[in-house]
């Protein structure tokens, strides 16, 4: 990218949507998600161990 491009231009008017913090709290769900079904799926394989 070009400074006073094209991209440039719209990369700013997407960090002035919010768009950085938007994608930071996405990649912070998606992690919180996988920690539950890891947890999830930890608790299942030791159920299924005891039985």
């Amino acid at each position: 990218a070009s400074p006073g491009g094209t991209a440039i231009a719209g990369i700013h008017t997407l960090e002035q949507g919010g768009l950085r913090t938007t994608l930071i709290n996405a990649v912070e769900a998606a992690t919180k998600r996988s920690m539950e079904l890891g947890e999830m799926m930890v608790k299942d394989f030791i159920k299924n161990a005891e039985d």
